[in-house]
């Protein structure tokens, strides 16, 4: 089953008198199970997109549909009950992880389900804190976690309401090389035991090879074909960092 799908999808700003294509055309299509990543310079349009799937931002044309519903004719608070039940998303921006600091570990993976007026699934809770390896840390708050627990109290909150599709922009960002490769080790278990959809953009290109899928974003442009492995040893992507900010 199709769980994600972008038509046509293009996002433009205004820079002075400069017309910028965050986004061109961008067509994307998701079957429920995948374990995708995209992958691309800074500046490629990764974050955009990752806002745009999320609900977080409207594009300028184009449509996302994600598990049969057409982001376009979702109202605003709309979208807002829609992310709370059919998305879970991750951004390593800000290091918090959006983590409530005054809730516990526990409180926060649990507050999204409270909202939405809902009862929490505590054996499947369960099974994702055991999974997560954060049995010891329910009690603590977020200010005392490392970013490794943080990251991992997010990827529980964000499934904890069992969504369509997780999300995920730069996960990885503040973490070391070890920790990194342990939470890719972490989402493909998670991707595997639970048949959970997952869409991650990342620069990390150890990460994104260790995917069912690897997608190359560049000047907001989607190369629509799976890209070899080989060809990312090619990539000068510090070249491409440098061309963006220009």
């Amino acid at each position: 089953m199709r769980i994600l799908q972008t038509a046509h999808l293009t996002k433009q700003y205004v820079h002075g008198t400069n017309l910028i294509n965050a986004l061109d055309d961008v067509n994307l299509s998701i079957e429920q199970g995948e374990f995708i990543a995209i992958t691309g310079a800074s500046g490629s349009g990764k974050s955009t997109l990752f806002h745009i799937l999320a609900g977080l931002g409207r594009p300028t044309s184009g449509r996302v549909i994600i598990d049969k519903f057409d982001l376009r004719k979702l109202s605003a608070d709309d979208l807002t009950v829609f992310r709370r039940r059919r998305v879970g998303f991750i951004s390593a921006k800000p290091l918090s992880y959006n983590l409530v600091p005054v809730l516990n570990v526990y409180e926060n993976l649990i507050l999204p389900i409270l909202l939405d007026a809902k009862e929490p699934d505590d054996e499947f809770i369960q099974k994702l804190v055991s999974l997560l390896g954060l049995e010891k840390n329910l009690r603590d708050m977020p200010g005392v976690l490392s970013d490794n627990q943080r990251l991992r109290v997010a990827i529980a909150r964000a499934l904890a309401a069992k969504p369509a599709i997780l999300l995920m922009d730069e996960p990885s960002d503040c973490l070391d090389d070890k920790d990194s490769e342990n939470i890719i080790d972490l989402l493909n278990v998670i991707n595997k035991k639970f048949h959970q959809t997952i869409l991650m953009m990342t620069k990390n290109l150890k990460i994104a090879e260790q995917t069912d899928r690897c997608l190359f974003l560049k000047d907001g442009r989607l190369l629509n074909k799976e890209m070899p492995r080989v060809y990312f040893k090619d990539i000068d992507f510090a070249a491409m960092h440098a061309h963006a900010q220009q």
